[in-house]
C-alpha cells in the first residue's frame, strides 16, 4: 500500500470537510438510511460517503452537502454495517462437500445409511462414496455408529463418511481393508486411532489422522472442482455479507487457484490464507515461499500457517488432562508432540508468519499457550498468534490468553450445535469455562468469530445470534446455555468485523467504517440491532461492497422495510 497516496487523500477528505467542499467526482453518498460505524463507541450515522475505495466521512443530518457532486445512493431506511470477516472456513472443502451426501439432518444410522444408499445411483463401479455431517450425539443414544450398518449398504466398494466436526469418519469394512486398518495388529496412525471392538476388529469410526488415511481412497479433486469450490463459497460469502475470508486450510496450490481467480475477476471477496500443516506437511517449503500481504490489489494475503495440537470433542479427540466422563478410557489425542509444535512455532516465527494452531480440549490449549510464551516470550501481543476454537479452558487459561495476548478465533455456532452433550461429555465443572466468550472478553482477550464451515453453516447472522442468546434457533434451552458468557449483539457484531480484522493485521484498515477505512460494507434490509437477536438471525443482505464497488446483490429488490 502507498502511504503517502493514502495520507494525501485523507488530508483531501479533511479538508474537504472543513471548508464544505465537494471531494470530488467518482464519490458515492449513501443516505436516508442507518449506518452502524461498529467504532468502540458504537456510533451510528444516516449517511456514509466512500470515495476511492474508502470512507470520505459519515454523519448525521444533512451535512452530506459536502458530497454535493457524489452519485446518491438512497438507503430507503436499509441499513450499513462494515462488511464482515469469517474468521475460519475450510474453504475449498465448503465448496466440495456441497456436492457429498449431506448427512447432516439424519436421526439415526440407518438413515444416514439410507441416504447413501439413495446417492449410489450414477456413481461408476467400485468408486468410493463420500458424505458428511452425521453426529452421533444427534441420534438419541450417542454411540458411535458401526461398519456393519454400512456393508449392508455395499460391501464392493468403499464408503467413506466424515463427523460434522471434520475429526472423524465412518467407513464400511471395504474402506477398512483398503486402508490396510482390518487386520488386528494395523497401528494407530500417528495423531489418529483406530476404534476397535472387543474382538480388536475395527468398528468402522476412525479418528483424525486414521480417518485422513482412508480419505486417500477419495479421488483428489483436480484443480478445476477446486477453482469451482473456492468461486462457489466465495459468491455464499459475499451474499451473506462476508467480505473477507480467512482460509484455515489452504494449501499452496489452492493459494494460487485464489490468486487466478481473482486475476480473472471471478472472484471478488478478500481472502486471508492460512497454509495448513496438513496439506503442506514440509513446512520449510513454506516458510521459503515467504509472506505476501495484500497482493492482487489488496485482496490476498498470505503470512499464516496452521497447526494442530489435538483433535475434536465430539469425537472425543480433543485433549485433556483427566479422561471423557462419558469414556474413561481416553482422554483424547495429541495431534502433536509439544517438542514438534515448539520447533514448528519457532521456525514460523523466525520466517515472519503468524501461527494459528488447532486447539479444543483444555490440556491442548495449556500446551500452546506453553508454547507461544516459551518461543514468542514477550512478542506475543505483537506477533499475534491465534488460537483457533479455545474450546475448553481453566480459569487460570482465560487469564493467562488476556495477559499474554493471544487471539481467540471461534465459532460461537458450535457451541449451540454441541451444547446439549457437553457437559455430559466432560462433566460440569470443565464445561463452565467451554465457549467462554465473557469470561476472554472481560480480560481483554481479542476474539475473532468465523463458521468453521462446512462444520457450521457459513451465515456470520446465525453466529451472532449464537453468541448472543447461547440459544437454537427455536430458543431451548430457556435463558441460554451458561448464560453468563453472553455476549451483546454489539460485541458478537464487532467480533465478525474488528475482531476478524485484528486477528488478520489489519483493524487499521478494516473492520469499522471510520473515516479513511477501506469501505467493505454491506446493506441489510433493515437494522435487526434494534429489535434483538431473533432480527439478526433472519437478517437479509441487500448488497456487499468491496472496496467501495459492488461485489454481490439481491437478485430480487427486496420489499420496502416497515421498521426504522
Amino acid at each position: 500500500m502507498n502511504t503517502s497516496s493514502t495520507s494525501f487523500r485523507l488530508l483531501c477528505i479533511l479538508a474537504a470537510a472543513a471548508f464544505s467542499l465537494p471531494v470530488c467526482a467518482g464519490t458515492t453518498l449513501f443516505y436516508n438510511g442507518r449506518v452502524r460505524i461498529l467504532d468502540a463507541k458504537d456510533t451510528v450515522a444516516d449517511w456514509i460517503a466512500v470515495q476511492d475505495g474508502r470512507v470520505a466521512g459519515y454523519g448525521v443530518g444533512r451535512r452530506f452537502e459536502t458530497f454535493a457532486e457524489a452519485e446518491k445512493v438512497d438507503l430507503v431506511g436499509r441499513t450499513i454495517l462494515p462488511g464482515l470477516t469469517d474468521a475460519a472456513v475450510g474453504v475449498v472443502r465448503a465448496g466440495l462437500e456441497l456436492s457429498w451426501i449431506d448427512l447432516a439432518s439424519t436421526r439415526s444410522p440407518q438413515e444416514a445409511a439410507d441416504r447413501v444408499k439413495g446417492g449410489l445411483a450414477g456413481l461408476p463401479v467400485g468408486r468410493a462414496v463420500v458424505g458428511r455431517g452425521w453426529d452421533q450425539s444427534r441420534w438419541g443414544a450417542d454411540k458411535l455408529p458401526s461398519r456393519l450398518t454400512l456393508d449392508r449398504v455395499a460391501s464392493d466398494r468403499p464408503i467413506i463418511l466424515w463427523r460434522i466436526d471434520g475429526h472423524a469418519a465412518w467407513a464400511n469394512t471395504a474402506a477398512l481393508k483398503a486402508a490396510g486398518f482390518w487386520a488386528k495388529d494395523a497401528p494407530d496412525p500417528a495423531g489418529g486411532r483406530i476404534q476397535r471392538d472387543r474382538d480388536g476388529l475395527p468398528t468402522g469410526v476412525l479418528l483424525d489422522a486414521a480417518a485422513r488415511e482412508a480419505a486417500k481412497l477419495i479421488p483428489e479433486p483436480g484443480d478445476a472442482d477446486r477453482r469451482e469450490a473456492i468461486a462457489r463459497v466465495a459468491e455464499k460469502a459475499l451474499s451473506l455479507g462476508i467480505t473477507t475470508i480467512h482460509n484455515s486450510s489452504a494449501s499452496l496450490r489452492d493459494v494460487e487457484l485464489t490468486r487466478e481467480l481473482l486475476r480473472a475477476g471471478k472472484v471478488r471477496a478478500r481472502f486471508y490464507e492460512m497454509i495448513s500443516v496438513k496439506n503442506e506437511p514440509d513446512l520449510a517449503k513454506v516458510f521459503r515461499r515467504g509472506i505476501e500481504v495484500d497482493a492482487e490489489n489488496g485482496l490476498l494475503t498470505v503470512r499464516t500457517v496452521k497447526l494442530f495440537a489435538d483433535g475434536a470433542m465430539g469425537s472425543r479427540g480433543a485433549l485433556f488432562e483427566e479422561p471423557y466422563f462419558d469414556d474413561p478410557s481416553t482422554h483424547g489425542i495429541e495431534i502433536t508432540a509439544p517438542a514438534l509444535l515448539a520447533k514448528q512455532v519457532t521456525q514460523a516465527n523466525a520466517a515472519g508468519f503468524q501461527v494459528a494452531v488447532h486447539a479444543i480440549g483444555s490440556l491442548a490449549n495449556k500446551r500452546v499457550l506453553d508454547t507461544l510464551e516459551a518461543v514468542l516470550g514477550n512478542q506475543i501481543a505483537a506477533k499475534r498468534p491465534r488460537i483457533e476454537h479455545a474450546q475448553v479452558l481453566t480459569a487460570e487459561e482465560i487469564a493467562r490468553m488476556g495477559r499474554l495476548g493471544v487471539v481467540a478465533s471461534m465459532q460461537p455456532a458450535q457451541c449451540t450445535s454441541d451444547m446439549h452433550w457437553v457437559v455430559a461429555r466432560i462433566g460440569a465443572a470443565r464445561a463452565k469455562h467451554s465457549y467462554a466468550w465473557r469470561s476472554l472478553a472481560d480480560v481483554g482477550v481479542r476474539i475473532a468469530f468465523g463458521s468453521d464451515a462446512p462444520v457450521e453453516s457459513l451465515s456470520p447472522w446465525e453466529g451472532i445470534y449464537a453468541a448472543a442468546t447461547r440459544q437454537t434457533a427455536d430458543g431451548r434451552p430457556a435463558g441460554g446455555f451458561q448464560p453468563e458468557q453472553r455476549l451483546t449483539l454489539f460485541e458478537a457484531a464487532r467480533a465478525y468485523t474488528y475482531g476478524g480484522a485484528y486477528a488478520a493485521f489489519a483493524e487499521k484498515e478494516r473492520g469499522t467504517l471510520e473515516t479513511g477505512r477501506i469501505a467493505d460494507l454491506v446493506i441489510l434490509d433493515e437494522d435487526p440491532f434494534q429489535h434483538g437477536p431473533a432480527e439478526v438471525r433472519d437478517a437479509r443482505v441487500v448488497a456487499t461492497y468491496v472496496a467501495g464497488e459492488k461485489a454481490w446483490a439481491a437478485p430480487v429488490r427486496l420489499a420496502k422495510p416497515q421498521r426504522r
